[in-house]
């Protein structure tokens, strides 16, 4: 098993108040899993990404992470009947 497939959380993710609920992407299968309310999502790689539009129909959400660049060209994605088009500098949805 390479050193990326094993899940790491920071050492204050046991500091965190009882009542804030955090997990891994490694744990994470869908949006049911999540209490209402607002869901902030640590690191904008592939997994971080795709789980912050997974739960955006149903959360508020917010997506932190280091900047991983642009998008150059024009590219979009259709998730749950939704079209999301990124572009160089900017982000729509189109439902």
């Amino acid at each position: 098993m390479g050193s990326f497939q094993r899940p790491r959380k920071p050492a204050f993710a046991a500091e965190l108040k009882p009542d804030i609920v955090h997990g891994h992407s490694h744990e994470y299968r869908n949006p049911t899993q999540l209490r209402d309310g607002g869901v902030l999502v640590v690191g904008a790689g592939n997994s971080g990404a795709d789980i912050a539009l997974d739960v955006a129909d149903g959360h508020p959400t917010w997506l932190s992470g280091r900047d991983v660049g642009h998008v150059r060209a024009a590219s979009t994605a259709w998730r749950h009947g939704c079209c999301f088009a990124w572009y160089s500098d900017s982000f729509s949805t189109e439902c």
